[in-house]
């Protein structure tokens, strides 16, 4: 199970880093090209949001190497899912600053 959440978390870290360090701020369905404000702060907000959430995901790889029952499985799956929605709440009121 933690090998699915490595895989997930390093196609996160390309998308984070594709949107952060080349600013394809297209790649963000939710933002609307012609309303923003500015790019370069909405590519370094967006892209340290997924990376944070790449961050979430190897942790949970991590943690689901050393946890031996199901129960403890379930807890850390349960655990990132509530961690990443909680980033996306962070992503989304931070996304207002840059768009009009």
């Amino acid at each position: 199970m933690g090998g699915v959440y490595f895989i997930l978390g390093g196609f996160i870290s390309l998308l984070g880093i594709l949107i952060w360090r080349f600013e394809w701020v297209g790649l963000l369905s939710n933002v609307d090209q012609t309303t923003v404000i500015n790019k370069k702060g909405l590519a370094r907000w967006a892209g340290g949001c997924i990376l944070a959430l790449s961050g979430v995901a190897y942790s949970t790889s991590v943690i689901l190497q050393y946890v031996v029952t199901e129960r403890g499985e379930l807890i850390a799956c349960m655990g990132f899912m509530i961690t990443s929605h909680l980033l996306m709440v962070v992503y989304l009121s931070g996304l207002h600053r840059y768009t009009k």
